[in-house]
């Protein structure tokens, strides 16, 4: 998927969120829910080094397969900031919503994710 497409999808989940937890609902938190949509596609960089070019043609080099789109990752770094930061829970579910949206687009796409 596109950038565009991730970071509407972390907007839009943000923006449902916002239903449940109101304190979400602030131009702020939903950018930042929208960046975090994207955030687990920033490995194009980890691509380019290993592809050596922007646009990746070779079929073994698969970004999906990285760190960076393992969902208990993203789990993992929510509980810790959770109970180390509790002053900051409003960001940090807004991180977790946004790059879990990117997970939850992705685990239905043609090549999907793997979740552990």
């Amino acid at each position: 998927m596109l950038p565009p497409g991730h970071i509407a999808g972390g907007y839009l989940t943000g923006k449902i969120a916002s239903q449940f937890i109101p304190a979400l609902n602030t131009p702020e938190l939903l950018a930042l829910t929208a960046f975090a949509g994207f955030l687990p596609d920033l490995d194009f960089f980890l691509v380019f080094i290993k592809a050596k070019k922007f646009v990746n043609t070779d079929e073994s080099i698969n970004h999906r397969t990285f760190l960076t789109h393992a969902p208990l990752l993203y789990l993992l770094l929510f509980v810790v900031c959770y109970l180390i930061f509790p002053e900051y829970r409003v960001l940090e579910f807004a991180f977790v919503i946004g790059t879990w949206s990117h997970i939850f687009i992705y685990t239905f796409s043609s090549d999907g994710i793997q979740w552990l």
